[in-house]
C-alpha cells in the first residue's frame, strides 16, 4: 500500500467521477452486434486500487447506482 497522500488522492478523484455521474440520468449505446447495452459513461477506475476496501466498495455501489456498467481498469493506453 502506498502512503496516505497517494490514498486521499485517489479517493478524491474517485468522488469526483461519481458526482458528475450522480447528476445526469445515465444513457446507455448498443455495442456492435453484441446486443449488450453499455453506459455512456465509463468509470475509470484504475486506481481504485489505492483506496481502503471500505472506500472502494462505496465507490462501485454508487458508481453502479449510477447506472454505470462500463468499468475501465487499463494502467495504461499505447
Amino acid at each position: 500500500r502506498r502512503h496516505a497522500g497517494c490514498h486521499r488522492l485517489a479517493l478524491d478523484g474517485a468522488r469526483r467521477q461519481v458526482s458528475s455521474l450522480a447528476r445526469r440520468r445515465m444513457q446507455t449505446r448498443i455495442l456492435g452486434r453484441s446486443g449488450h447495452a453499455s453506459s455512456v459513461a465509463i468509470f475509470g477506475a484504475y486506481a481504485i486500487g489505492e483506496l481502503a476496501q471500505a472506500d472502494a466498495d462505496s465507490v462501485i455501489e454508487q458508481v453502479l447506482a449510477a447506472g454505470v456498467n462500463h468499468v475501465d481498469v487499463a494502467p495504461s493506453y499505447a
